[in-house]
């Protein structure tokens, strides 16, 4: 049987969990590590791909952000360290992507270049040189024997 003193308690412990859960669930944000991680290493790929060159606004964007994540982590702000590295992580993505494909517009280029400049070697050599006809030859006559 609850005593007088017991009472008020009950009331006070159910409050008490109940900020506990409720504190537990918005401090229940993932470290922003492996997030931060994951975006310096798509920056480090779109740097090999060829970003510094053909996509430096994209890949500094990606650097920039990385920076804002890498300074929120060490704040221990996983909150804004995460978001700053999904942006550095899409813009790594898209510096990658507009990079290959600039590189491959490039070798397209090449290419087509070297195609052009084969037709026009082929077509001077064509013209430089005409095409020798050769008179049809007659075969041996079988009737005919040679004398040794």
């Amino acid at each position: 049987m609850p005593t007088a003193n017991s009472i008020p308690r009950h009331p006070l412990l159910l409050a008490s969990a109940l900020l506990v859960v409720a504190a537990s669930g918005c401090s229940s944000v993932p470290p922003a590590g492996p997030d931060v991680a994951r975006a310096a290493a798509q920056i480090e790929q779109a740097q090999q791909a060829g970003a510094g060159e053909f996509a430096p606004v994209e890949l500094k964007s990606a650097s920039d952000n990385l920076r804002l994540a890498q300074t929120a982590d060490a704040k221990g702000d996983d909150r804004e360290a995460t978001a700053f590295a999904v942006r550095a992580q899409l813009d790594g993505q898209l510096a990658e992507s507009k990079a290959r494909s600039q590189q491959a517009a490039k070798a397209a280029a090449a290419v087509e270049k070297g195609t052009q400049t084969l037709r026009e070697e082929t077509q001077r050599a064509i013209e430089n040189n005409p095409p020798v006809t050769v008179a049809p030859t007659t075969p041996a006559n079988p009737d005919r024997q040679v004398a040794p």
